[in-house]
């Protein structure tokens, strides 16, 4: 299974968005560690993608960005 379902089954069970502020933020800082190594995981393949999501969860604070891959029309 990849890192990237796997993340996906853990948040699909985990339910963040029912979570009170103090679980919540302890299970979005594993969430956030998960990222950051697929992120790593990508450079390879998707350099300036994998440095986009590596800038984009690093820091104290999640910032908020354009879509990685925008929907094609």
């Amino acid at each position: 299974m990849s890192w990237i379902s796997e993340l996906d089954q853990i948040i699909e069970k985990d339910q963040p968005w029912k979570l009170s502020d103090e679980k919540l933020g302890k299970v979005l800082e594993g969430y956030v560690e998960k990222i950051n190594k697929i992120a790593i995981a990508l450079r390879p393949f998707l350099p300036e993608t994998a440095e986009k999501i590596l800038e984009q969860f690093n820091g104290p604070k999640i910032k908020s960005g354009a879509p990685l891959f925008p929907r094609i029309k």
